[in-house]
């Protein structure tokens, strides 16, 4: 099922399988909501694929790097199916917060923040844990995917 925000002023793209939504290092300029298909977040290690977590319809993308002080990402997301994805603006989402009282994006960065420090210590680590991959077991072949997006 693919779900519309119906919202002309957010870019819509189909991101097909082994498509990179994002590279570590690119700027973080939009919030991701994935309306269809399933994301891979994650890190290369030592020429290794560190999952952080998988994402399915109606979850989001890209989070993490929306109200702290990063600029880019610190992890890679790609598509494991074909996904339809709608590009929030950070811009119009900071707009949107700011319109509210002041504290609510102090939330949101003390937010942002604990789920960076959280994602950092996971993937330092080489934490697994099938709760933050929806019980998705990745296979031999999405490993492979996944590292050969990241190489490319």
């Amino acid at each position: 099922m693919h779900i519309s925000l119906g919202d002309d002023r957010f870019e819509e793209r189909v991101i097909n399988k082994g498509e990179k939504v994002f590279s570590k290092d690119s700027k973080c300029s939009d919030l991701y909501l994935l309306t269809s298909g399933k994301v891979a977040c994650f890190s290369l290690k030592d020429k290794r694929v560190i999952p952080l977590y998988l994402v399915e319809e109606k979850g989001v993308v890209g989070e993490d790097c929306l109200f702290g002080d990063r600029e880019t990402f610190y992890y890679y997301a790609v598509a494991l199916e074909e996904c339809h994805i709608t590009l929030i603006p950070k811009k119009d989402i900071i707009d949107v917060m700011q319109a509210g009282s002041s504290w609510i994006k102090s939330i949101f960065g003390d937010l942002s923040e604990k789920i960076y420090n959280t994602s950092s210590l996971l993937l330092e680590h080489k934490i697994q844990d099938k709760r933050l991959s929806s019980n998705y077991d990745l296979t031999d072949e999405d490993l492979k995917l996944l590292y050969q997006a990241a190489e490319a």
